[in-house]
Protein backbone atom coordinates (compact mmCIF):
# COMPACT_ATOMS: atom_id res chain seq x y z
CA UNK A 1 0.00 0.00 0.00
CA UNK A 2 2.95 2.34 1.05
CA UNK A 3 4.76 1.93 -2.85
CA UNK A 4 1.32 2.62 -4.32
CA UNK A 5 0.79 5.87 -2.85
CA UNK A 6 4.77 6.83 -2.72
CA UNK A 7 5.19 6.83 -7.01
CA UNK A 8 1.77 9.24 -7.43
CA UNK A 9 3.50 11.09 -4.30
CA UNK A 10 6.80 11.36 -6.04
CA UNK A 11 5.02 12.04 -9.43
CA UNK A 12 3.33 15.22 -7.97
CA UNK A 13 6.43 16.26 -6.56
CA UNK A 14 8.47 15.99 -9.37
CA UNK A 15 5.94 17.74 -11.38
CA UNK A 16 5.32 20.62 -9.43
CA UNK A 17 9.41 21.33 -9.26
CA UNK A 18 9.08 21.28 -12.54
CA UNK A 19 6.63 23.93 -13.41
CA UNK A 20 7.85 25.91 -10.27
CA UNK A 21 11.42 26.35 -12.41
CA UNK A 22 9.28 26.75 -15.57
CA UNK A 23 7.47 29.11 -14.52
CA UNK A 24 10.28 31.37 -12.51
CA UNK A 25 12.14 30.95 -15.41
CA UNK A 26 9.20 32.20 -18.11
CA UNK A 27 9.08 35.22 -15.77
CA UNK A 28 12.60 35.92 -15.06
CA UNK A 29 13.18 36.04 -19.19
CA UNK A 30 9.68 38.21 -19.79
CA UNK A 31 11.76 41.30 -17.11
CA UNK A 32 14.76 40.72 -19.16
CA UNK A 33 12.95 41.39 -22.17
CA UNK A 34 11.20 44.04 -21.09
CA UNK A 35 13.39 45.99 -19.25
CA UNK A 36 13.74 49.67 -20.14
CA UNK A 37 17.33 50.81 -21.10
CA UNK A 38 18.65 47.76 -21.56
CA UNK A 39 18.55 47.68 -24.97
CA UNK A 40 21.57 49.54 -26.86
CA UNK A 41 22.42 49.85 -30.30
CA UNK A 42 25.98 49.52 -32.48
CA UNK A 43 27.44 53.10 -30.74
CA UNK A 44 25.55 52.12 -27.28
CA UNK A 45 23.06 54.33 -27.63
CA UNK A 46 19.63 53.44 -25.70
CA UNK A 47 16.80 53.76 -28.15
CA UNK A 48 13.76 52.73 -25.71
CA UNK A 49 15.04 56.26 -23.94
CA UNK A 50 14.97 58.08 -27.04
CA UNK A 51 18.60 57.85 -27.33
CA UNK A 52 19.58 58.20 -31.13
CA UNK A 53 23.07 58.57 -32.73
CA UNK A 54 24.09 61.70 -34.33
CA UNK A 55 26.83 61.81 -36.86
CA UNK A 56 27.38 65.53 -36.58
CA UNK A 57 27.92 65.75 -32.81
CA UNK A 58 29.27 61.98 -32.64
CA UNK A 59 27.17 60.98 -29.55
CA UNK A 60 23.96 59.57 -28.44
CA UNK A 61 21.36 62.59 -28.16
CA UNK A 62 17.60 62.67 -28.15
CA UNK A 63 16.13 64.27 -31.22
CA UNK A 64 13.14 65.89 -29.62
CA UNK A 65 14.95 67.66 -27.21
CA UNK A 66 16.75 69.86 -29.83
CA UNK A 67 16.21 73.49 -30.30
CA UNK A 68 15.26 73.34 -33.75
CA UNK A 69 12.08 71.71 -34.45
CA UNK A 70 9.70 71.50 -37.52
CA UNK A 71 6.20 70.57 -37.32
CA UNK A 72 3.70 68.83 -40.02
CA UNK A 73 0.90 70.91 -41.78
CA UNK A 74 -1.41 69.19 -38.51
CA UNK A 75 1.16 69.94 -36.11
CA UNK A 76 0.98 66.25 -35.13
CA UNK A 77 4.40 64.59 -36.08
CA UNK A 78 7.58 67.11 -35.46
CA UNK A 79 11.09 67.25 -37.67
CA UNK A 80 13.81 67.83 -35.80
CA UNK A 81 17.59 69.48 -36.73
CA UNK A 82 21.06 69.69 -35.73
CA UNK A 83 23.35 72.13 -37.16
CA UNK A 84 27.04 71.21 -37.75
CA UNK A 85 29.84 74.13 -35.98
CA UNK A 86 30.72 75.52 -39.26
CA UNK A 87 27.10 75.34 -40.66
CA UNK A 88 27.79 73.23 -43.79
CA UNK A 89 25.68 69.89 -42.32
CA UNK A 90 22.30 69.76 -40.86
CA UNK A 91 21.12 66.61 -39.13
CA UNK A 92 17.27 65.85 -39.78
CA UNK A 93 15.41 63.81 -37.66
CA UNK A 94 11.96 62.71 -39.02
CA UNK A 95 9.43 60.23 -38.15
CA UNK A 96 10.09 59.38 -42.23
CA UNK A 97 14.20 59.06 -41.38
CA UNK A 98 17.45 60.15 -40.46
CA UNK A 99 19.21 62.24 -42.93
CA UNK A 100 22.64 64.07 -43.25
CA UNK A 101 21.96 67.22 -45.50
CA UNK A 102 24.57 69.46 -47.15
CA UNK A 103 24.13 72.91 -47.82
CA UNK A 104 24.58 74.33 -50.54
CA UNK A 105 23.56 77.76 -50.65
CA UNK A 106 22.70 80.21 -47.99
CA UNK A 107 19.26 79.37 -47.64
CA UNK A 108 18.98 75.64 -48.54
CA UNK A 109 20.43 71.93 -47.59
CA UNK A 110 19.87 68.40 -49.53
CA UNK A 111 20.56 65.15 -48.95
CA UNK A 112 24.12 64.43 -50.37
CA UNK A 113 23.97 60.93 -51.41
CA UNK A 114 21.57 61.76 -53.76
CA UNK A 115 19.66 57.96 -53.18
CA UNK A 116 15.85 57.19 -54.09
CA UNK A 117 14.40 59.77 -51.32
CA UNK A 118 15.10 63.88 -52.70
CA UNK A 119 15.61 65.59 -49.09
CA UNK A 120 15.30 69.09 -48.95
CA UNK A 121 15.65 71.65 -45.53
CA UNK A 122 15.25 75.43 -47.00
CA UNK A 123 15.07 78.65 -45.63
CA UNK A 124 11.91 80.70 -47.34
CA UNK A 125 11.17 84.25 -46.44
CA UNK A 126 13.14 83.63 -42.91
CA UNK A 127 10.74 80.34 -42.24
CA UNK A 128 12.77 77.02 -42.74
CA UNK A 129 10.58 74.24 -44.48
CA UNK A 130 11.77 70.48 -45.08
CA UNK A 131 10.81 68.95 -48.19
CA UNK A 132 10.54 65.24 -48.83
CA UNK A 133 10.21 63.37 -51.86
CA UNK A 134 8.17 65.22 -54.21
CA UNK A 135 8.92 68.98 -53.04
CA UNK A 136 5.99 69.67 -50.90
CA UNK A 137 6.45 71.20 -47.99
CA UNK A 138 5.91 68.45 -45.46
CA UNK A 139 7.71 70.46 -42.12
CA UNK A 140 7.72 73.73 -41.38
CA UNK A 141 8.81 76.40 -38.90
CA UNK A 142 5.79 77.26 -36.51
CA UNK A 143 4.87 80.65 -36.50
CA UNK A 144 4.46 82.45 -33.33
CA UNK A 145 0.72 82.75 -34.29
CA UNK A 146 0.32 78.88 -34.75
CA UNK A 147 2.38 77.94 -30.93
CA UNK A 148 -0.76 77.00 -28.73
Amino acid sequence: MKKQLLLPIMYCIALGIFFCSCTFHCSAFQRKKHLLGGDRDAHQCIPSAGYQWSELRKECIRPFELPFKLLNADKTYGAYVCFSNDNHWAEVYAPEGHWLLQKTTDNSYIRSDQKSINIVLKNIQDAWQLNIQNGQATYAEPTPSSIQ
